[in-house]
């Protein structure tokens, strides 16, 4: 069985994050599917890692890059994003990646925005415990 571990991001992630963001497969399901250039990546990456309200955890299985999961803290909830590497879709990497995720989170208050139309999502989201809260134009709301 394959090993799956997340650990926090760090300065030599920022290439795999921009070629993960920029995949017409992870931009079409992302609430901003815009593709962006490195430099505005590298300016907005080095922020994150700067701002101790924000997370970056990198996820691995058998030591090669899988996907990432992102933690914002907003008026005392944790806003939670995630994205699979295309090459493991359908592999249940963003259900384990997340529960991973969530339970790393204890009792913190989790709150995730979802595209209507990004099934995946919904289903992890689902599977780890994630409630739908409401709606918005272009999102479901979901909450822990």
């Amino acid at each position: 069985m394959s090993n799956l571990v997340l650990r926090p991001a760090n300065q030599s992630d920022v290439k795999l994050l921009f070629d993960l963001r920029n995949h017409p497969e992870v931009r079409r399901r992302s609430n901003n599917s815009d593709e962006i250039d490195f430099k505005t990546h590298c300016q907005w990456f080095d922020k994150v890692m700067l701002d101790r309200s924000k997370q970056i955890l990198i996820a691995e299985q058998d030591v090669q890059f899988v996907g990432m999961v992102r933690f914002e803290k907003i008026d005392g909830a944790h806003l939670i994003s995630w994205a699979v590497s295309p090459r493991m879709h359908g592999q249940s990497v963003g259900k384990n990646m997340l529960k991973i995720a969530v339970e790393s989170m204890g009792n913190h208050r989790l709150v995730a925005e979802i595209k209507e139309d990004n099934l995946a999502s919904i289903r992890i989201a689902e599977f780890v415990g994630m409630a739908r809260v409401g709606k918005t134009k272009d999102t479901l709301l979901y909450q822990k």
